[in-house]
């Protein structure tokens, strides 16, 4: 059928249509991406008693920001993508014989150079599948590390309007001060969430990161979740859950950090008022065990000649500190 005739050809009316459409969202986005995607995709506002009938913030997966912070990764694993598709086609043509005309002699050399040529391409197939391995890792990661984020500004926003046993007054948090009583409870609650993407406890990972087996308390606090996992008699996931605590509660691998954020205080001296917005920045340092990928993304951990490699992964979120009822 012509091209004039079919009922979708360029140039009908919807088809130019749909063109200018997309070409000015192309150019929106393009002068101004990080807009655009937070159009896109917003954080639902925190879930306050007074504004939506809840007492319990509500999680939103997919926030402008873990957009802005996943959008490259998943540019960087497309384009290996692409590099893999070509690479494998000069592959297939240079494994597949070249057909010969009839009466017509094979050059010299040339099964030895597509050989050749095949050799080169292989390993350079594999190193980016393995790149696109780990990165798809590690924007997986980047989920739960946000999540995680969620859940130290949840433990953030009920702890800090609190009394603390340290001595911390209410609305007030000790930021600098990783030790103390507010801050040490928050921080539990980031690297509780990032056990999930924590290697398990081995001798090779000892060596490989220079951890420490987790202590026994937090133990016997995973010990008291397992009632809510049914057994199988052979272990179950707070068994393997436990395994990994190690890892994720290491101080160096999980770390928080507060925003200071504009508010009815100094949030920069850890004063707080009922309502202001509380952010928390979390910093985890995702293992990385796919190898070449590791060596080429990732920072060794400096345990010596087997070391191991990560790769710092921050994500941050934000909700409302609670307090009095808005207009009490």
């Amino acid at each position: 059928m012509p091209l004039s005739e079919g009922h979708h050809s360029i140039g009908s009316p919807r088809v130019r249509t749909g063109l200018g459409i997309a070409a000015a969202i192309a150019i929106v986005a393009a002068l101004d991406p990080r807009a655009f995607l937070s159009f896109l995709v917003r954080a639902a506002p925190a879930a306050l008693p007074e504004y939506a009938g809840s007492g319990i913030p509500q999680y939103t997966p997919l926030t402008g920001s873990l957009a802005l912070s996943i959008g490259p990764w998943l540019l960087a694993a497309a384009a290996l993508v692409v590099l893999v598709v070509r690479f494998s086609g000069r592959l297939r043509a240079a494994w597949e014989p070249t057909p010969q005309a009839a009466g017509e002699s094979l050059v010299a050399g040339e099964n030895g150079g597509s050989a050749i040529e095949f050799l080169l391409l292989l390993p350079i197939i594999l190193s980016i599948l393995l790149l696109i391995l780990e990165t798809a890792l590690m924007v997986q990661a980047k989920f739960v590390v946000n999540y995680a984020a969620f859940c130290a500004v949840r433990s953030a926003i009920v702890w800090i309007p609190a009394d603390a046993p340290g001595g911390e007054a209410r609305n007030h948090i000790d930021r600098t001060d990783p030790s103390s009583d507010k801050m040490q409870k928050i921080w539990r609650a980031a690297a509780f969430a990032c056990v999930s993407i924590s290697p398990h406890y081995t001798p090779s990972i000892v060596d490989r990161t220079g951890i420490s087996d987790a202590s026994d308390d937090q133990k016997d606090a995973v010990d008291r979740i397992a009632a809510f996992f049914p057994s199988d008699g052979d272990g179950n996931v707070a068994d393997s859950f436990k395994n990994r605590l190690a890892y994720g509660f290491d101080s160096a691998n999980t770390t928080i950090e507060i925003v200071a954020e504009s508010g009815s205080h100094d949030q920069n001296a850890g004063d707080y008022g009922d309502h202001d917005p509380v952010t928390i920045r979390v910093t985890h340092r995702f293992y990385m065990g796919i190898p070449l990928a590791n060596r080429l993304m990732g920072t060794s951990f400096g345990a010596g000649p087997g070391s191991g490699f990560y790769y710092p992964i921050s994500e941050q979120y934000t909700l409302l500190n609670e307090g009095e009822p808005l207009g009490s």
